[in-house]
């Protein structure tokens, strides 16, 4: 879905609901007008970033190194958003971010390229192990094995898997060529559910449950996915791979840092914007502490309940455009238990799939744990609500009855993993929630399901853009880089029409 945003999400912009009383992604008429040769004031800027996350530092570093004055503040000690980490005696654990998609010809891809920065310095390449029933699949998602690894466990489904993935494929090739005159495939994968393609060309349960077996990267049900959605999202998995960002992302989330300050852009880090500043329905500047920086470009890389309920004065919007942005529905979040353990676990794939779902991240990255060792961390759904206040004595009990379970599980396929602990540590939604001020620690931000509608990424208050996984393409780091070079794009070429 990434890669026709440029063109198909604008379209759909563009037309406002009769069933409802404001429809926030409607299309913004607006065009910004910078001079990035004009000599700017100290505390003056071409463009503001508020939020060092992969939105604000892809548009960040694109816009710094075509020779704009960019000024990128970031609430945290260091960059990233979800996609960096931390390191507790040696061991390496990300935030959040460990399988990404796009770093070949992708948005990541892209974005290396246009920056003159090379993949593997910052991505590793994932093995996958998927466990399902008396059944195993290993590889890593470039080889053109697993259609004959299927077709052997599952023979009478062999034509249907061959087709199927064929036309995946065709898919995926018109997606990739946007100004194609025939996209016939493509079309009709974004006119039908990722449930509905499967049920077209299987019967086998358990092989459709495999083939929805990263539906979690996109947080909705089969069923609520828009297939063409699950291209991107899930099953380009399937065909190209999935990579590790080194460090959790913190090396890339650096490298873009370097990026913008290399051409004169200046990054502020422990630095939270109060508010976003507006005058006659512009923006005008950002208000940090007692610090007033200016500018008629802001960039949000934070959610849109944040940004339009906390940052922006409420009197420069519409009542019913607040009311619609409140009740946007939050997407899924999860807690993850990070383990850094004194066994050698290279055996095994650095992804494992399954009833026992986890991921070894020393086994894509060694440097992510000390020799001999390993980092490893487990995913498991977690509601939000369900989540005592931190600091209390209830929510030490919840963390460690996430840490009993997910032992439990883990020891089913690493036998003895209780007695070789050397850190235990446990994220929760509300850890996710404080850590980048997304609300309820939301993993995509808002609900993924067929029909949600984003914000638009042009604000109604003008000069104000929204680079985020709140607005389109969606949730993932991908489709986050994708906002930023979005945002980028217009103010640079902002004569020109963004879908060109």
């Amino acid at each position: 879905m990434y890669k026709t945003f440029l063109v198909a999400s604008l379209t759909m912009y563009s037309c406002v609901s009769q069933l409802e009383s404001i429809d926030v992604s409607a299309k913004q008429e607006w065009v910004v007008e910078s001079d990035p040769v004009r000599p700017k004031a100290e505390s003056e800027y071409d463009a503001i970033i508020v939020g060092g996350g992969f939105g604000g530092l892809t548009s960040g570093a694109l816009l710094a190194k075509s020779g704009y004055k960019v000024l990128l503040l970031e609430q945290q000690s260091q960059v990233g958003g979800y996609c960096t980490s931390y390191v507790r005696k040696g061991f390496t654990f990300p935030v959040g971010a460990h399988d990404i998609s796009g770093c070949d010809q992708g948005g990541i891809g892209k974005l290396l390229s246009l920056l003159s920065l090379k993949k593997e310095d910052f991505f590793a390449l994932h093995t996958r192990t998927y466990m399902f029933g008396d059944k195993k699949i290993t590889f890593t998602g470039t080889n053109n094995d697993l259609v004959n690894q299927l077709s052997e466990l599952f023979p009478k489904e062999k034509d249907h898997i061959a087709a199927f993935f064929a036309e995946a494929r065709k898919a995926l090739s018109e997606e990739h060529a946007p100004s194609s005159p025939t996209q016939t495939t493509f079309a009709a994968w974004k006119q039908a559910t990722y449930q509905q393609k499967l049920d077209e060309f299987f019967q086998n349960q358990e092989l459709k449950k495999f083939l929805c077996s990263l539906i979690g990267y996109i947080g909705t049900k089969p069923e609520e996915t828009v297939a063409s959605d699950a291209l991107d999202t899930c099953f380009s998995y399937f065909l190209y791979g999935g990579y590790y960002p080194k460090q959790g992302g913190k090396l890339f989330a650096d490298a873009l840092k370097r990026v913008i300050e290399s051409h004169g852009g200046t990054v502020l880090l422990n630095t939270h914007v109060d508010e976003i500043l507006e005058f006659q329905g512009h923006v005008v500047g950002v208000r940090a502490r007692e610090n007033t920086f200016l500018s008629t470009i802001v960039i949000a890389n934070a959610n849109a309940k944040t940004l339009f309920l906390n940052l922006v004065p409420q009197k420069a919007l519409d009542p019913a455009f607040l009311d619609a942005i409140r009740n946007l529905k939050m997407s899924m979040s999860l807690a993850i238990v990070n383990l850094g353990v004194d066994m050698d676990l290279s055996v095994l794939s650095s992804i494992m799939k399954g009833q026992t779902g986890f991921f070894i991240s020393s086994n894509a990255d060694p440097a992510a744990a000390p020799k001999g060792c390993a980092s490893l961390s487990k995913g498991m759904h977690a509601q939000y609500a369900e989540v005592p206040p931190i600091d209390t004595p209830e929510y030490k009990e919840y963390k460690e009855k996430l840490a009993v379970q997910a032992l439990s599980s883990l020891e089913t396929v690493i036998p003895g993993i209780r007695d070789h602990i050397i850190v235990k540590d446990v994220i929760t939604p509300r850890t996710l929630e404080r850590f980048t001020s997304m609300p309820e620690g939301a993993l995509y931000s808002f609900d993924q399901s067929r029909g949600t509608k984003r914000p638009y990424f042009k604000t109604p208050i003008q000069g104000l853009y929204l680079a985020s996984s709140s607005t389109l393409p969606g949730g993932g780091v991908e489709a986050v880089v994708f906002s930023g070079m979005i945002c980028a794009r217009d103010i640079i070429d902002h004569k020109k029409n963004i879908t060109k």
